[in-house]
């Protein structure tokens, strides 16, 4: 867990709670675990290695928002693990998010690239008016759909809550399909602003989907605002509870 101070669309100083947890999972039998090597969180884009053809592999976590949640596969570090999926048809279901299709050349169910379309679009005006009158916040017209990382068939709208079923074929071993539920837990975050306490349910807004070992790592973003400086915030804790004990105490996810 890490809380980093951001600025948010507004300009104002904003903690984000950010909280990332990584299982392991037997193929073909689907027992979750958590990962003796845990996944550290991404402070800035990891690209592939591969000169100017180069792309997005693992995007940064650090954004303030995300109204969706993005569901990632992640493309396979080494070379010679992705040319081992050339050919391969593919299908990974989580949610109301149906990803199949046939590897390439090109990896079409990671991050989008930030200088492409539809991701573009939303990042907002750079022109001689923002040069002059905002820069280095952010742009009037930003849109916040800007940090969602995923295609667009792959965002859950409503956020993943957390104990949805995950079906995967053709990703490990000799193509065995895999099935199993996430881990059916939330993260509360707790915390204390100028002595006004707060203890809220973070969302679930990032999914990754593993494909160099069977392997997924789920993300929890919340949003701490203070009144103005970020040292007004202090005593965040997160606990990892049952999403049914959450439902009974909070009312969410």
């Amino acid at each position: 867990m890490q809380v980093v101070p951001l600025i948010d669309v507004d300009g104002r100083n904003v903690a984000v709670m950010i909280a990332k947890a990584t299982f392991r999972f037997d193929v073909p039998t689907g027992m979750l675990a958590v990962a003796t090597q845990q996944m550290p969180v991404a402070y800035a884009d990891e690209f592939t290695p591969d000169g100017q053809n180069s792309r997005i592999r693992i995007p940064s976590d650090l954004v303030v928002f995300k109204p969706a949640t993005d569901i990632l596969v992640v493309e396979p570090e080494r070379g010679v693990d992705r040319a081992g999926l050339y050919g391969r048809r593919i299908f990974v279901d989580v949610g109301p998010v149906h990803i199949l299709g046939r590897v390439g050349r090109s990896w079409e169910w990671g991050p989008l690239p930030r200088d492409g379309n539809p991701r573009k679009r939303f990042a907002g005006t750079y022109d001689k008016a923002w040069t002059e009158n905002r820069m280095p916040l952010l742009p009037l017209d930003f849109d916040v759909r800007y940090n969602q990382a995923a295609p667009t068939n792959q965002q859950v709208p409503e956020f993943l809550k957390g104990d949805e079923l995950i079906k995967v074929r053709n990703l490990y071993e000799d193509g065995r399909a895999v099935e199993f539920f996430l881990p059916g837990r939330t993260i509360v975050v707790s915390g204390n602003v100028l002595n006004r306490y707060f203890t809220e349910v973070a969302k679930l807004d990032t999914l990754l989907v593993w494909t160099d070992e069977p392997k997924v790592s789920l993300i929890w973003r919340h949003i701490i605002r203070p009144r103005q400086k970020i040292e007004e915030v202090s005593n965040v804790n997160v606990n990892w509870v049952r999403l049914r004990t959450a439902r009974e105490l909070y009312g969410k996810p």
